[in-house]
């Protein structure tokens, strides 16, 4: 415990200490799920990938850090243009804070893979699993070629009330305004 307090506190003074304390950690107790996903996300901000996807991999469905480690394996499938795994974690990201860039993530990647029926089926699913939410979704170019919105231009859109069409419809008149 000491240990990972040290660490914790050497992230903002001297990174590379941090780095080897965490590893200290890890090494004495690997299913210290919350050094695992600090580790990884130091590693990450080095650009250390490679490092840093084992340590995330590990963490199991059952730690409370398992969202965030899933998050982050979506961002590095994203990065390898691996859409379908990018898909595949996105979807393990579960409500806090990273589930609303993850749930904007998970639509666009089903638009384009999938297309605007699946995108419908999910965004229902959405409303169905997460009512008690008031998510937002945000629709942009990304979405794929169906969508014709300037560059950089955003809908802030509640998919707890619309569908794909519903709110393509609506960014198309607010583009026009």
């Amino acid at each position: 415990a000491l240990q990972f307090d040290l660490a914790r506190l050497l992230i903002n003074v001297d990174r590379r200490a941090a780095i080897k304390e965490l590893r200290g950690v890890v090494t004495l107790d690997p299913d210290h799920h919350q050094a695992r996903l600090l580790l990884a996300l130091l590693y990450l901000d080095d650009n250390a990938i490679a490092a840093a996807e084992p340590l995330l991999a590990a963490i199991p469905a059952e730690s409370s850090w398992y969202s965030d480690a899933q998050f982050q394996l979506g961002r590095i499938s994203d990065v390898r243009k691996n859409s379908k795994r990018a898909l595949f974690h996105f979807r393990h990201v579960l409500p806090g804070p990273n589930f609303e860039q993850a749930a904007r993530r998970t639509g666009e990647l089903i638009w384009t893979l999938y297309g605007e029926q699946q995108f419908n089926q999910w965004l229902r699913s959405q409303r169905r699993q997460h009512s008690q939410l008031t998510e937002q979704f945000y629709v942009n170019e990304g979405l794929g070629t169906a969508t014709d919105f300037s560059s950089g231009v955003a809908v802030l859109v509640d998919v707890t009330t619309r569908t794909f069409s519903e709110i393509h419809e609506i960014a198309e008149r607010w583009r026009h305004d």
